[in-house]
């Protein structure tokens, strides 16, 4: 691709892109300001992208109009680089072309879902017609961004509420926390539920007191009913039905459960479990432990517990990682091994027209997130750790970027020798400090009407407000969260 710079009719630069002027070729200025007088927007963006600006004449004209907005060029080309400090923030979009995902990531990992939804984008005159492949990839990926943020908002503002109430009832009713007290120095081994976790329970069994089980709430069931003991399990879900996997903890208090606060658990486990407090350093939740006067483990936010689980594993350990059950694909027949707690729970309600075999079914083919989850573990950098997915052979094989996968007779090789004998002490302390109630309500009056944490309950109807500027929304967003302050503080008073 030829680039050009010429002087215009009136002596600005411009610029030909084999030989079609991507500038005006009388004056670059005048069309600039007609491009940019001819955006109307019902409101004014949080930012502005477009793509591949040239020589940037309509950054000063932007920002002329829209003081308030951050500018951001998408970059096709680097012939133009001379120009990005007209703008706040520049993308390379050719670096991303690699990785079709990429950019997608970078986007809804640099700017937060309200952002991209209050932002507008649009493109210079002429670049479509000189880059319409470039085109062609950008507007997808933006209809994929704003789509995913738009489906993040539409779930944080349901369940929001639901974790906060969560997070109150976790520091109303914790009873015995617990420390990590140093790095884990055996080898890990992470358990998850999906089938192919079935063939491996004997070997699991066998080998267990030469590793740390880290195994997540799903499998925990599996787990005890073939006498396999973990050294710590992990649940992170908010949702009511999360806690049906915890249930048989209430039968083994001594086993450690790692919890973030905003995981939805049993009052009961919550205060005769030993609890290995996570934080994930972001909301409310992290306002109110600093206060609590107990110290937390920090953890990463992610979309699935095995996530979380990974990245526990790779910061609280020196040795290899070895992932169970963690299939990522969905499977003719049930999509976990059993026993499964909710799996029990729903055969109760099985019926001639809500068969078992239907669900099977139906979960096999809803498998979306799955794909998303699968996503993210073959971005996940491992760092130089060995990190190894034990599964049966298939044509699934290897689908996790760095994440080599093992069969069971490797896994089996691979196990140390020395069979060490599970010991609570080795690894956890139980905490002296207890949490401190008070501390918890005095700083929740005070913060708990700011903007910040309206906004993270409510994200969809600020963005709402955002675009319609209609004080019924904000009236609406005041009486909702009164009511949540209101059923907040009743918890206290049980």
């Amino acid at each position: 691709m030829e680039v050009l710079f010429q002087n215009a009719k009136n002596g600005e630069l411009t610029v030909t892109i084999d030989g079609f002027f991507f500038h005006s070729s009388y004056s670059p200025t005048k069309e600039a300001q007609r491009f940019v007088d001819n955006l109307n927007f019902p409101f004014s963006p949080a930012m502005i992208f477009i793509t591949e600006p040239g020589i940037s004449y309509c950054a000063d004209f932007l920002r002329k109009k829209f003081p308030c907005t951050k500018l951001i060029a998408i970059r096709y080309l680097k012939d133009f680089k001379q120009f990005d400090k007209k703008f706040d923030f520049v993308i390379d979009f050719f670096s991303f072309l690699q990785n079709s995902n990429s950019f997608e990531n970078f986007i809804s990992s640099r700017f937060s879902e309200s952002d991209i939804l209050s932002s507008f984008f649009c493109s210079w005159n002429t670049t479509e017609k000189c880059f319409p492949y470039f085109e062609k990839l950008f507007w997808q990926g933006i209809k994929n961004i704003t789509q995913k943020a738009k489906t993040i908002l539409i779930t944080n503002q349901f369940f929001e509420k639901k974790w906060f109430l969560n997070t109150i009832s976790f520091f109303n009713y914790l009873q015995n926390p617990v420390l990590l007290k140093k790095k884990i120095s055996k080898d890990i081994l992470i358990i998850a539920s999906g089938p192919s976790l079935q063939v491996a329970l004997s070997s699991i069994k066998k080998n267990q007191a030469s590793y740390f089980l880290i195994v997540l709430s799903s499998a925990i069931k599996c787990c005890f009913e073939n006498n396999i003991i973990p050294d710590l399990c992990i649940s992170t879900d908010g949702g009511y039905w999360a806690k049906e996997h915890l249930k048989i903890l209430e039968t083994y208090p001594s086993v450690v459960l790692a919890l973030s606060c905003e995981s939805c658990c049993q009052k009961n486990i919550l205060k005769k479990s030993l609890i290995l407090p996570l934080l994930y350093e972001d909301g409310i939740s992290n306002d109110l432990s600093q206060v609590s006067e107990i110290e937390f483990c920090n953890a990463k936010r992610n979309g699935t517990v095995s996530g979380t689980a990974l990245q526990f594993a790779m910061n609280n350990s020196t040795g290899n990682i070895y992932l169970f059950g963690l299939d990522l694909h969905s499977k003719k027949g049930f999509q976990h091994t059993n026993p499964n707690e909710l799996q029990i729970n729903s055969q109760m309600h099985d019926f001639k027209l809500n068969s078992t075999e239907k669900k099977q079914v139906s979960a096999m083919l809803n498998s979306e997130s799955l794909k998303v989850y699968e996503n993210w573990f073959s971005n996940f950098e491992i760092n130089n750790r060995n990190i190894f997915r034990v599964i049966e052979k298939n044509d699934k094989n290897n689908s996790l970027g760095k994440i080599k996968d093992i069969s069971i007779k490797e896994f089996e090789n691979n196990t140390p020798h020395n069979q060490i004998k599970k010991d609570f002490n080795t690894f956890f302390v139980i905490q002296k400090k207890k949490i401190n109630l008070q501390n918890i309500k005095l700083l929740l009056k005070e913060i708990f009407f700011q903007d910040k944490i309206k906004k993270q309950f409510y994200p969809l109807d600020f963005v709402q407000y955002f675009h319609s500027k209609n004080p019924q929304i904000l009236l609406k967003i005041e009486e909702n969260h009164k009511k949540l302050f209101d059923k907040a503080n009743s918890f206290f008073s049980v």
